[in-house]
């Protein structure tokens, strides 16, 4: 049986984020593979889907972890991955085996540790500034875990398996 999303309510611009009027700017983003400014992205919005909240581009820059000040620029595909993400939030969302082997032990020798540190001594250079300027899917407070700090299918999707740590 495919899991279900979970049930409780979503901060507002979450739930704008799955709306229907953002079809035309999905099928933009994903043909788009640059970066554009914060006002270019507002100005894309009002020209595909004139009907979206203006102030909602800001919210969903801010769950997204992009910069929200119009001379800014983000990444697009980055954008474009958050707004197509199908399970940000759920209670299953896992990190992909591929993220961690690609990116989080990339990020680990950046910063000058090894391949094998353990996790409370990569939280403070790796995990937790990953999430700290992302608002969450869950609560929509700023400071997101790690899982819903990361987007698109190669890097998080509902997880099979869980692994532990903690042993």
């Amino acid at each position: 049986h495919p899991r279900q999303p979970p049930t409780s309510p979503k901060p507002p611009a979450m739930a704008a984020r799955e709306s229907p009027k953002l079809g035309p700017l999905r099928s933009a983003f994903e043909t788009c593979r640059g970066a554009l400014t914060v006002a270019e992205l507002k100005e894309l919005f009002e020209a595909l889907a004139p009907s979206f909240p203006r102030h909602e581009v800001t919210s969903l820059l801010e769950y997204s972890g992009s910069p929200t000040n119009d001379e800014d620029c983000i990444h697009v595909q980055d954008f474009c991955n958050f707004l197509c993400d199908t399970c940000l939030g759920h209670t299953f969302r896992g990190v992909s085996v591929q993220h961690f082997a690609d990116e989080v032990v990339g990020q680990v020798l950046a910063q000058g540790q090894l391949r094998d540190a353990k996790v409370y001594e990569i939280e403070p250079t790796v995990i937790r500034p990953k999430g700290a300027r992302v608002r969450d899917a869950v609560d929509g407070r700023f400071g997101a875990s790690y899982v819903n700090s990361i987007f698109g299918p190669d890097n998080a999707g509902l997880a099979d398996f869980m692994l532990s740590y903690t042993w």
